[in-house]
Order: structure tokens, then sequence, then C-alpha cells
């Protein structure tokens, strides 16, 4: 379920969650809040592990890895929500698990 959210701040049924970086996409799957945390917001040159799993009250649960080590990899978009699939921009899809943030599978898209 897509959560709303303004900068920041995502809004979630069991409170507000302000969290250190922008956000670009937020969904709640059970009892984790999936951000994708604007990639912008990063360092430069490496990439962005701006995927992050926060439970219902705001603390960290894991940071996704990401697929590849290109300075400039990120992740963008939910693909799907179950299973956790999520779209990066060396053209990824990944499967993570919603459990640790461990990339399950992975598929070329480009």
């Amino acid at each position: 379920m897509k959560l709303r959210f303004d900068a920041s701040t995502v809004f979630t049924p069991g409170g507000i969650i302000a969290l250190e970086k922008p956000v670009l996409e937020v969904v709640l799957i059970n009892e984790t809040v999936v951000v994708i945390h604007d990639y912008m917001a990063y360092l430069q040159y490496r990439p962005a592990n701006n995927l992050v799993a926060y439970g219902v009250g705001g603390e960290a649960l894991w940071v996704a890895e990401n697929p590849t080590e290109l300075p400039v990899d990120a992740y963008m978009n939910v693909n799907s929500e179950t299973p956790l699939i999520v779209g990066n921009f060396a053209g990824f899809n990944c499967t993570i698990s919603l459990s640790t943030g461990k990339i399950e599978n992975h598929v070329f898209t480009k």
C-alpha cells in the first residue's frame, strides 16, 4: 500500500516517521515501511544505498544491497509489493527479501 509522504516525512497508519533524507517513494508491506530515498541526497560517484526498510515506529530495519557497483546506481521505483520488486537505474528489476534487504533475484531489463 502506497503511503503519503512530504519531503522527508512519511505518514503511516501508526504515526509520522521523520527521516534524514528526502523520499521518492514509500510503500507499507505488512508492518514494514519500504522507502526509496532520493538518490541525489547521497554521495556521487558511488552506488546510492537508497532502498531502506523501517518499522512502523521509524526504526531502521535494513538497507538493501545494490545489484552493481556502478557509480551511478540507485533504486528508482517499486514495481511490485508482493514479492517486493524494485527497479534500479542500471536497468535491473531486483526481487528484495522483505526480512533482510538482500537481493533474491535480479533481471536485466534494458
